[in-house]
């Protein structure tokens, strides 16, 4: 067998298989088909299970209402860093033995230590979650506690803990560079069935020995980086236990689980199972749902304004599964079009559809076409045409119509649908209809909010969500959370840790890409750094998807940098729900349909009287390869950098430099000035001019924002026409600086001639 493929090689693995909901065991290889047959996605899981996620989540955040639920410093909190031996007292307001304490920590109670907080002396900030990482009764308890007092877990800072039986099936970090090692730990074992630097494991690149083999056992699209988020997907099943730790706590991640009924049999992952497996090495997730038997056309000339025909309709007396189906335009496909024509499905004659979406926003990318291929969905374009193509399988009792209606001003394209059907399907009671529904609002950046993709009551399984958004600014958009409340939660079960990062990408990055379960399929701010304009991102929950017994709601934050701005947020919601289930999307209007939000002309680029830009300066060296290069600095703020970017330096410690060429227009004397870039893990550095050192050491931390330092004299000089050599060393880092520690940026340096 060869060695590079052989995650792969399991996926297609299991095709031979019995269905995963058939089996009493809950089994690799039926999970591993659950990673790639849509199928199973429409029956309610068999042996059922509740799906949650752990993260980093801000612990600050205790309750709506709270003013502190969308407090924002999302990265370093950990589930657990270790046990306090005795009943312990915590202090909210600083070390104060001899006065009334806030509260206690039970003796054995697990804490983890807040990065927000700075130790106090021998005191630090400890705080304790419930078991499955949430506030217990509406509150965190928190507070200063005696360090020495907690005994540090031996196997590392603790990510997730969670009995089973269940199965771990996403784990996503922003930074796992800055995590050392993961160890993964299962039912109990004293050594970890995985132990591996965390960026390694999740980028697709870790080696490990199977069967006496040298293998990369996860790789791209199982394991990978997209826009600088780092996904895998794989189910770690655990019979009893499963404990993940890492060797350092400051980090963002994620960690998504299911859990099943106590009764239920899982088998417990070990890389023996893998030797096993024959070898397949396809070059993505590739869909895996069985055809179906029966094959369906029809055609509809344009539809003119205002009017609604039935594309497609299929009616019988046994019950069918629609397995997969394209829509063809041929005729105008731009994005006021697509907005405007609305797809509408009825199954089994429910008084209200069961789908009603935007026909772009329905293929999980708007607005316009962007073409992209994922698991469930995929739009292309050819000299005939676009191609709309869908893979969610759609049960039904005796009737399917699909719809489509124009609620634009011009007619439409001509419309060609396609698609199979499994026609000896048999419903049963775990039989589900499939539901897609959109929504949209305008809604001011502050105050802040949780806009509701979906309330849904009823039994079901949330399978995915895209979002669509206008920032009209180049400030990020995306802070907020994702929480979602599942069975009438008060706290919820998913708490993320920003926008990007549940959308699987990272640090607010515009580039697009794509995925087989997660996608960036327009960015207008991609190739500046900036996320200005409109920005449509997806997710699909397929390994990951979420079952409801009685509701399920989902939130998402909107929390932008830029307090004084409007925005336009625009989401389709992808749900199995049984046939009794409600949901509270309400009828939108034409106008609404027929506006496709644009941000304002792009403004002029600020600029400073007489600056010479450091992202336009001439690299003559560097001490080392660190990342240097340029930046936008929009996301941040507009105008307060000159040029709106500045040259970005990210060195990993003291000691490094780089050497820049200076234009000296002639021989003199100058007073030289620079503007620089400050944040919360920039370090100290000093500049030298042709060797003579220049000014003080500066240090670029500031607690809060991103922001310019604003004229910083250096002193003044002599120089020769032509070029002088400007070095930017790292002297230091302030000490509550955190992450890389010693980065800095240069917006701008002005040479000021003096009187002689």
């Amino acid at each position: 067998m060869r060695t590079r493929s052989l995650v792969l090689a399991l996926l297609v693995a299991g095709l031979a298989l019995p269905s995963a909901h058939a089996a009493e065991k809950v089994t690799l290889d039926g999970l591993l088909q659950q990673m790639t047959d849509l199928s199973l996605l429409a029956e309610y899981p068999d042996p059922p299970y509740v799906t949650k996620q752990f993260s980093s989540y801000d612990r600050a955040s205790e309750a709506p209402g709270n003013e502190n639920w969308f407090a924002n410093a999302d990265r370093g909190f950990t589930l657990y860093d270790g046990v306090v031996k005795d009943k312990t007292p915590y202090f909210k307001t600083g070390p104060m033995q001899m006065s009334t304490p806030d509260g206690f920590f039970a003796a054995g109670a697990k804490v983890g230590f807040s990065p927000t907080h700075k130790p106090i002396g021998d005191y630090v900030w400890a705080y304790a979650t419930a078991a499955d990482g949430r506030a217990i009764d509406s509150k965190i308890p928190q507070g200063y506690i005696k360090k020495d007092a907690v005994t540090p877990d031996a196997q590392g800072h603790v990510l997730a803990e969670m009995d089973g039986p269940g199965a771990v099936v996403r784990i996503w970090s922003a930074d796992p560079a800055d995590a050392g090692n993961i160890r993964i730990y299962l039912d109990d074992a004293k050594d970890p069935v995985i132990e591996a630097p965390l960026a390694e494991l999740l980028g697709g690149k870790w080696k490990t020995k199977i069967g006496g083999k040298e293998t990369t056992p996860f790789t791209d699209p199982v394991a990978c980086e997209r826009s600088r988020g780092f996904n895998l997907y794989f189910p770690f099943g655990y019979a009893k236990h499963c404990k993940i730790t890492v060797d350092k706590s400051n980090l963002y991640y994620h960690v998504d689980y299911r859990t099943y009924p106590k009764a239920t049999e899982v088998e417990t992952f070990s890389f023996e199972q893998l030797t096993h497996m024959r070898e397949w090495n396809p070059p993505n997730l590739k869909d895996t749902t069985p055809l179906g038997d029966l094959m369906f056309n029809s055609e509809v000339n344009a539809i003119a304004p205002g009017s609604r025909k039935v594309v497609f309709r299929l009616k019988g007396e046994k019950p069918q599964r629609i397995n997969h189906y394209e829509i063809k335009l041929a005729g105008n496909t731009d994005a006021e079009s697509l907005r405007s024509l609305v797809l509408i499905g009825t199954f089994d004659g429910a008084k209200e559809p069961q789908i009603w979406c935007p026909l772009g926003d329905f293929f999980a990318s708007a607005p316009g076409v962007n073409p992209y291929k994922s698991l469930p969905f995929a739009v292309s374009r050819d000299k005939d045409g676009v191609t709309l193509s869908c893979s969610w399988c759609m049960p039904f009792q005796n009737s399917a119509v699909f719809e489509i209606h124009n609620f634009g001003a011009q007619k439409s394209a001509a419309v060609r649908f396609t698609g199979n059907s499994k026609s000896n399907y048999t419903w049963t009671d775990r039989s589900m209809h499939f539901h897609a529904k959109w929504r949209t609002a305008d809604m001011k950046t502050r105050p802040f909010r949780d806009w509701t993709y979906c309330d849904l009551k009823g039994k079901g399984v949330f399978v995915g969500d895209m979002l669509s958004i206008m920032s009209p600014v180049g400030a990020w958009w995306g802070e907020g959370d994702e929480k979602i409340f599942v069975d009438g939660e008060k706290f919820p079960s998913w708490f993320g840790t920003g926008s990007e990062d549940y959308y699987g990408y990272a640090w607010s990055n515009p580039e697009p890409f794509q995925h087989p379960y997660h996608n960036q399929t327009r960015s207008d701010g991609k190739g500046t750094g900036a996320t200005r304009g409109l920005t449509s991102v997806n997710r699909f929950h397929i390994l990951d998807a979420i079952p409801f017994e009685k509701s399920f709601r989902f939130d998402m934050e909107v929390w932008h940098w830029d307090p004084k701005v409007t925005v336009n947020y625009a989401a389709t919601s992808y749900w199995y729900a049984r046939p009794d289930a409600t949901d509270d999307f309400e009828p939108v209007d034409a106008k609404v349909l027929q506006n496709i939000p644009a941000p304002p002309p792009l403004p002029p680029p600020f600029k400073i009287k007489g600056a010479i830009e450091g992202e336009s300066l001439k690299v003559l060296g560097k001490s080392s390869d660190f990342p240097l290069g340029p930046q936008d600095l929009r996301p941040f703020a507009e105008g307060q950098w000159s040029g709106d970017a500045h040259l970005w330096g990210r060195p990993a410690k003291v000691g490094e430099w780089a050497d820049l060429a200076v234009p000296v227009a002639a021989d003199g004397k100058y007073e030289v000035v620079v503007y620089m870039t400050k944040a919360h893990d920039y370090g100290v550095v000093q500049f030298s001019l042709d060797g003579k050192l220049l000014g003080k050491p500066i240090d670029g931390y500031e607690p809060e924002k991103v922001v310019s330092t604003g004229p910083i004299n250096l002193g003044t000089v002599e120089l020769k026409k032509g070029n002088a050599v400007l070095r930017i060393e790292v002297v230091g880092t302030n000490e509550k600086a955190i992450g890389t520690k010693y980065m800095w940026g240069l917006d701008c340096i002005i040479l000021k001639p003096t009187a002689p």
